[in-house]
């Protein structure tokens, strides 16, 4: 099914959880069935590895990301940078920018991370999104809010993704870590 799978090695600190995997994958296919199947075959493989974890997935074009974590909610988004009809409208209105830049796409996929994270619309968490902004500033690193923790990253021209984690606990459980 898929041409291309990666296990992001996500850095530990500071959330303080014991398990959070993110695997992104790229389908053979650029439709969306394919997508939604390589979500679902993702999403089975990592409750075969690793029992009750929290789900999130997402995908973009061919480009699939899921995400799970055992002690939080959790939000994953993926996108690939391209023309969509009315999205300079969206950006305007939530102040993201144009929608031509790094930043659109890094704060898009968080804002999407968050609504999923912590339920409801990209358009209303502008609190959130403000406190867990700095993860757009340094890609790769954790931001942090309350009980909040997120991450965003590129991989390469035009791939980005944004990692949320909500409702934050401690956990001794490393399985599939």
């Amino acid at each position: 099914m898929f041409c291309k799978r990666i296990d992001v090695d996500l850095p530990r600190e500071p959330t303080d959880f014991g398990y959070l995997r993110l695997v992104i994958a790229r389908t053979e296919s650029k439709s969306r069935e394919a997508a939604r199947a390589g979500c679902s075959e993702l999403v089975a493989e990592l409750r075969r590895e690793c029992g009750n974890v929290r789900i999130s997935k997402a995908h973009s074009e061919h480009w699939v990301a899921v995400a799970a974590v055992r002690g939080a909610e959790i939000g994953v988004d993926i996108e690939v940078e391209r023309p969509r009809p009315g999205s300079q409208r969206i950006a305007d209105f939530i102040k993201l920018g144009s929608t031509s830049s790094n930043e659109f796409w890094q704060r898009w996929t968080l804002r999407e991370a968050i609504a999923k994270s912590v339920g409801g619309s990209v358009l209303i968490k502008e609190d959130v999104e403000t406190d867990l902004a700095a993860a757009t500033i340094r890609p790769g690193n954790w931001a942090r809010a309350p009980q909040t923790a997120a991450m965003c990253g590129r991989l390469e021209d035009g791939i980005y993704y944004s990692l949320v984690l909500s409702g934050l606990q401690k956990s001794e459980d490393t399985r599939c870590a």
